[in-house]
């Protein structure tokens, strides 16, 4: 990130599920961009979609949905639907 214009996560977000989506979103409502790099590892982890995980996930639905409804997101954790709850509430 550029010190020049830093970007920080949302602060009414809770956990760490979703930060990298939360992050680039932040950037691009600041008028900036956010870039993925093409960096193959293999995680060891016995990483769990457990309750936190869901929360998270409607969390941060609910936010950005009211902003950007119908958009797609391409995340680690698989493509997340930004529809408003009442249609998509934990697609």
């Amino acid at each position: 990130m550029r010190r020049s214009r830093p970007v920080v996560s949302s602060y009414d977000l809770a956990g760490f599920h979703f930060y990298g989506p939360d992050i680039c979103l932040q950037a691009e409502f600041l008028g900036g961009t956010a870039w993925a790099i093409d960096f193959h590892l293999r995680h060891y982890g016995k990483g769990q979609k457990w309750q936190s995980f869901h929360a998270c996930k409607r969390q941060f639905i609910a936010k950005y949905a009211r902003y950007q409804p119908n958009r797609h997101l391409h995340c680690t954790t698989g493509i997340v639907h930004l529809s408003p709850p009442d249609e998509d509430a934990d697609r």
